[in-house]
């Protein structure tokens, strides 16, 4: 379906029914069984707000903090 490439997870993001509704379709029987990240805040799905979406999935936070 997305021309061979492989996924490790899967980030649903917008309306939460939605996605869940989505992914309940056969055709995407093997994503829905991937982990899913966190859903993402997408409040307006225009190509910008998606392309930054895609940025923040990837995104790693670290948090350091100093020994007692």
């Amino acid at each position: 379906m997305f021309g061979g490439q492989s996924f490790e997870y899967i980030v649903p993001g917008g309306d939460r029914t939605l996605a869940d509704l989505v992914l309940e379709d056969p055709l995407l029987k093997d994503y829905a069984r991937l982990p899913r990240l966190a859903y993402l805040d997408v409040p307006d799905p225009r190509s910008a707000v998606l392309r930054k979406a895609a940025v923040d999935a990837c995104a790693v936070r670290i948090q350091v903090t100093d020994p007692a």
